[in-house]
């Protein structure tokens, strides 16, 4: 009755969420556990919640409707959310290394190397990845059910795979207010005690982080700011990391999310909704 599938720029890169009508068997079959096979891409999403839901308080056929939902994750990254048993502690090691140690089994086609990755037993690797990530400037690409590791910029370079026009419809957010308060500048200090600063170009909040060079300080401070939000019919090829270009701005794909809904009547509506962003100075 209900399908969402999700491509992101985050540490698990697919997320589904379903939603169906109860039947015998169902709660077997989609238990927290199994698997699920979905999208364009066919890919294999793990169950990771699973619930009955409420009485929709409609009927059909003289019998109560009543839907069944759950959350998956893309199968082979699912294991970096999973709290870990023993910590994961390393210094100038290949990303892909640290993210198949913290649980995933996926390839990686495109590396680079992370000055310091700490995730402590007790703790899901999955933010520890995120830091890893942010602190390179770097975010993961899904695609072709392999892994690359971009740095941000080099998102930018690639070639747009679509132009919205010069007619700019989209929910367009800016605001140097919320930007000087959502994205912070980074201090540390050197051994010998003296301060080493980031990024503090711009007036915005300051954030104390310890054992950091400037180059990770500075690198901490550019993220992909969200701009647009673009509703369209039904586009499963774009997902997260690709280039549009909206009113003559080239914007990532942050978030990709394609949703289809099963009504009682037989009808079906089905959209494609992207959430984009450009780099912060």
């Amino acid at each position: 009755m209900r399908w969402v599938n999700r491509s992101d720029l985050a540490p698990v890169p697919r997320t589904l969420e379903l939603t169906v009508r109860l039947a015998d068997g169902i709660e077997t079959d989609l238990a927290e556990g199994k698997s699920i096979w979905t999208g364009r891409e066919n890919l294999e999403y793990e169950i990771i919640w699973s619930r009955r839901d409420p009485p929709t308080g409609m009927l059909q056929g003289g019998k109560s409707v009543q839907t069944y939902s759950i959350i998956a994750a893309l199968a082979s990254c699912a294991g970096v959310a999973r709290p870990r048993t023993t910590p994961i502690i390393a210094t100038n090691e290949t990303f892909g290394a640290m993210y198949k140690a913290s649980g995933a089994k996926v390839s990686v086609a495109k590396d680079l190397t992370v000055e310091r990755f700490t995730c402590l037993q007790g703790q899901a690797p999955s933010r520890a990845i995120a830091l890893a990530l942010q602190e390179e400037c770097a975010t993961l690409v899904y695609t072709d059910k392999k892994l690359y590791v971009y740095r941000l910029a080099d998102l930018f370079k690639e070639a747009p795979i679509d132009d919205i026009g010069q007619l700019d419809t989209t929910a367009l957010t800016q605001s140097d207010f919320l930007t000087s308060h959502q994205v912070p500048s980074f201090y540390s200090t050197a051994p010998d005690g003296t301060v080493v600063k980031g990024n503090y170009d711009s007036t915005r909040r300051s954030i104390y982080v310890p054992r950091k060079s400037e180059r990770v300080l500075r690198n901490m401070s550019k993220v992909l700011l969200r701009r647009h939000v673009i509703q369209s019919q039904m586009a499963q090829e774009i997902i997260a990391g690709d280039l549009l270009t909206i009113n003559g701005e080239n914007n990532v794909v942050m978030t990709a999310a394609h949703a289809m809904t099963h009504g009682i009547e037989a009808s079906i509506t089905s959209n494609s909704y992207f959430w984009c962003g450009v780099l912060s100075e």
